[in-house]
């Protein structure tokens, strides 16, 4: 995998991805001060509007102007969770919080280099940030808590990949700690599922079952509260940011070529909208789960094949598929969701096992033209948005080409044996 690093090409590559993020995605004629780390302050404003009695699930614009059109979109248990933040000065919250966003993105790139065994930390944490049009590093620059929940699932990987049962469960519990946070983050599972043992599957699902009932007592225990949170959810759709996640690909297909759906609003990222509840999910959610059994139907074969004979490359590989998978399941896919996905996708692309597929497929030449087509879909710079829509594309076209070439492959060889 190292030799990954020695194609000048792709050195070339990060190099205009990491010049053209700079250009295009920071706008240095205004405040950087008041620019970046937007998100950061949401989880302290949230539980300072809750301590004062005000309704924190409003727009936190009387907080601070760097939250002038957010709101907090997280359930109420952690409104009192995080109320110890305001003991100290707004101020003082937000230079702690940057340190600590810094700290999570180096261990997570760390974290990263250890899982693939990548000798050349520097150019993990570059691929880390800048592959996928730099949308990594603009989600960097959100300050949001998902840059820490991703660290923490970084090394729930790390820790699951170990033969270790202790260290196994840890992994698996962290999992579960992440996604009571951030719901969506349960298909987090999906990555551990498709390498270690049956055994510890019980685990997976007694956990999996204590994240609703933890929604369900939030409900229950801040019932005002909570239809106000679920009210803020509900209005993402024509907020503008619901992302470019499974949810979004869904109401593409149902909207502009089935004519189920109203399409979402993009790109306007307005919190200021009044509840209309125009919008019927229904059909979304329907084709979402249907795209999401077929996803778990997948990680199951490749939980179930072999890629590699050595059982170390065969574990990485699968956990790069997993990693892929996981994140065309996100229903709500932000900047910040793809810290793990742009070496997942290089490490597969690169790897001896896709190199060999393409091999049995295809001349050398055309060989060398895909391998390089996928690292140019991985580093190239298509979209100055925050969310690139052509992100969920990518992950889909890089996947299914893998499996089709192994699918293909396989069925090869069995016909091989057969006629032997």
């Amino acid at each position: 995998m190292t030799k990954l690093f020695d194609k000048l090409y792709i050195k070339l590559l990060i190099l205009v991805s990491i010049i053209l993020t700079f250009l295009l995605r920071i706008d240095f004629h205004s405040n950087l001060f008041d620019y970046l780390f937007w998100d950061s302050l949401v989880i302290y404003c949230g539980p300072l509007y809750y301590s004062t009695g005000e309704d924190p699930y409003s727009l936190l614009n009387e907080c601070s102007t760097r939250v002038g059109i957010f709101k907090y979109v997280y359930l109420p248990f952690f409104l009192e969770l995080f109320s110890s933040f305001i003991k100290i000065s707004i101020e003082s919250f937000f230079i702690i919080w940057v340190i600590i966003i810094f700290l999570s993105l180096i261990i997570t790139g760390y974290l990263l280099n250890k899982i693939f065994q990548i000798k050349n930390y520097l150019f993990t944490f570059l691929i880390m940030l800048f592959s996928l049009s730099g949308i990594p590093f603009y989600g960097f620059l959100s300050g949001n808590i998902s840059i820490i929940l991703y660290m923490l699932a970084a090394y729930s990987i790390y820790l699951t990949i170990s033969e270790n049962k202790k260290k196994t469960l840890l992994g698996i519990f962290i999992i579960f700690l992440i996604s009571l946070f951030k719901i969506h983050l349960l298909i987090l599972f999906i990555i551990p599922m498709t390498y270690i043992s049956l055994s510890y599957f019980k685990y997976i699902i007694t956990l999996s079952t204590f994240v609703p009932l933890f929604v369900l007592y939030n409900g229950l225990a801040y019932p005002v509260l909570f239809k106000s949170f679920l009210l803020n959810l509900s209005i993402l759709p024509f907020a503008g940011d619901m992302g470019v996640g499974l949810m979004k690909f869904s109401n593409f297909i149902n909207s502009r070529i089935l004519g189920l759906s109203d399409s979402y609003h993009t790109g306007t990222h307005n919190w200021k909208v009044i509840y209309e509840g125009q919008f019927n999910l229904l059909y979304d959610y329907i084709l979402s789960l249907l795209f999401i059994i077929i996803y778990l139907f997948t990680a199951l074969k490749i939980r179930k094949s072999s890629f590699s004979f050595l059982p170390d490359e065969d574990k990485r590989i699968k956990i790069s598929l997993a990693i892929i998978i996981a994140t065309l399941c996100m229903p709500r896919l932000k900047q910040y969701d793809l810290l793990l996905t742009g070496i997942s996708c290089l490490y597969l692309i690169n790897s001896k096992v896709l190199q060999d597929l393409a091999i049995e497929k295809f001349k050398e030449m055309n060989k060398k033209i895909l391998i390089i087509f996928l690292n140019l879909m991985v580093l190239g710079f298509f979209s100055l948005k925050g969310d690139n829509y052509f992100i969920y594309p990518i992950c889909l076209i890089i996947i299914t080409i893998f499996l089709v070439l192994f699918s293909s492959l396989k069925k090869n060889n069995e016909f091989k044996d057969k006629d032997a």
